[in-house]
């Protein structure tokens, strides 16, 4: 089965973009991109062929869909059908977009007060520490059990919270530089 037939299975007709919105996640923008074979979802990473793209449009499971349409490779097809990506790989992503801004943002203020009494760089990495701590415990709790962010708002709070730090950090500069010209 191919993802034209498995649209047109559940009633829906192929969109113009090749995109849908994932069912498998809150998804405001289309993140879902369809292939003629296959599909792959941008947000989450579920992806898989077209028996699987039947298996998430119709919230049936795989085999179900499999014994369904009477897959002749069963368990080669149930391997290759839905690839779904679990907690830890999710985990992980977040876990890597969160330390590339963290070290960004310990980089930017050493190159920024690097220069300055110790005093003043230790009080901005502590400033910006505990809010890079604030984020990552939002995102990363440490009980297994709490409630997460799904991955795309996630690394919409981790781009958000860069963008956010940067902005500080380049205020600060400039006000560092301006105290310096009038001081010389």
């Amino acid at each position: 089965m191919n993802s034209f037939e498995a649209l047109e299975h559940v009633g829906l007709r192929w969109p113009r973009s090749g995109k849908l919105s994932c069912p498998l996640h809150k998804d405001r923008t289309p993140s879902l991109q369809l292939y003629q074979d296959s599909f792959y979802c941008f947000s989450c990473g579920h992806n898989g062929d077209g028996f699987g793209l039947l298996a998430v449009l119709s919230g049936k499971p795989v085999e179900e869909v499999l014994v369904q349409f009477g897959s002749r490779d069963r368990q080669r097809a149930s391997s290759e059908t839905l690839r779904l990506v679990g907690p830890q790989a999710m985990e992980g992503r977040v876990r890597r977009a969160w330390s590339e801004m963290n070290a960004t943002v310990y980089r930017l203020l050493h190159d920024i007060f690097g220069e300055f009494q110790t005093e003043v760089l230790v009080d901005e990495i502590e400033r910006m520490g505990e809010h890079l701590d604030e984020v990552r415990d939002l995102l990363l709790p440490r009980d297994p059990e709490a409630e997460r962010p799904p991955i795309r708002e996630a690394l919409e709070i981790i781009a958000t919270s860069r963008q956010e730090a940067l902005e500080y950090l380049a205020t600060r500069n400039l006000k560092l530089f301006n105290e310096r010209m009038e001081t010389t």
